[in-house]
């Protein structure tokens, strides 16, 4: 379902025909692209293919914000600003979600306060 996903939006895109050969070109570059992440292993491989897609989802979002909030202002004007307020903030939401969610994780990572030892 994914090949087919991608393939539709290379279509939509950049024109490329949605045959089955595409599918199979598709399902074999991401078949790579895991293989390379899993033989790498977790450190490497994972954190690699974690930080590229913060990077691009960083870089679509401000690409969203600049030219979505432009747009509204430029046809909108004082209704038009208050939604690009609103979904320029939207986004930090997400991550302050995501921040409390590595805040928790690191919590319970290693021992709790009450299960340490003390060696005297």
């Amino acid at each position: 379902m994914g090949a087919q996903q991608m393939n539709a939006g290379l279509n939509y895109l950049l024109g490329v025909e949605i045959s089955t050969s595409t599918y199979i070109l598709l399902i074999a570059v991401i078949s790579v692209i895991a293989m390379i992440s899993v033989i790498t292993g977790v450190d490497r491989g994972i954190r690699v293919l974690s930080e590229l897609n913060m990077r691009l989802t960083m870089v679509i979002l401000g690409l969203f914000v600049v030219f979505d909030s432009t747009a509204y202002m430029l046809t909108g004007g004082l209704a038009a600003l208050q939604t690009a307020t609103i979904f320029a903030a939207l986004p930090f939401s997400f991550i302050l979600i995501m921040a409390i969610d590595g805040l928790f994780k690191s919590l319970f990572e290693g021992p709790l306060p009450w299960q340490v030892t003390l060696n005297c």
